[in-house]
């Protein structure tokens, strides 16, 4: 098994099924919640420290269609874990995500992911990650700065390319 070190940039489209209530377990939103879809896009970068440690931060667009008709931008920079299995496979493990937005209806308004993890490959050379959502089966919780809670699936395409040692 071998372990990441270096600065890799990325770039990412995320897709998101929100809702207020929650998902039942075949993944429908719950009865009388409002249910709504996010586009998010953005880029960044993931410092892997060789050590199963790291550091993520980025920028990312999101865009809501109804009910909420709006965009804004938003910025984070947390830490994560990651391992890499001996047949190239990556796991990268962030825990209470963090992150403010900086335009839009929400400005200066925090919000908290509760935990989510990417799945994907590292090339034999260890230049290039590319992660993709499987299976849409985690259900992650945001809260909002304001209390507000809501619920999301989603799906993540991101691709990594190594630019520093």
């Amino acid at each position: 098994m071998h372990q990441l070190k270096g600065k890799y940039f990325y770039t990412a489209r995320k897709d998101r099924a929100a809702s207020t209530l929650g998902f039942n377990t075949n993944l429908t939103p719950i009865n009388g919640s409002t249910f709504w879809i996010e586009d998010v896009s953005g880029q960044g970068e993931y410092i892997f420290n060789g050590n199963g440690t790291g550091t993520a931060q980025g920028k990312h667009i999101v865009m809501w269609p109804l009910p909420f008709d709006c965009s804004a931008t938003d910025e984070f920079s947390n830490p994560f874990t990651y391992s890499v299995a001996s047949d190239g496979t990556v796991t990268i493990v962030l825990e209470n995500f963090k992150a403010t937005f900086l335009t839009g209806p929400w400005t200066g308004m925090a919000y908290t992911v509760n935990s989510f993890s990417l799945s994907g490959m590292v090339s034999t050379d260890l230049q290039t990650l590319t992660f993709a959502t499987q299976t849409p089966s985690v259900i992650e919780t945001l809260t909002m700065s304001n209390g507000v809670v809501h619920y999301q699936i989603c799906g993540v395409a991101l691709v990594m390319i190594r630019m520093e040692q």
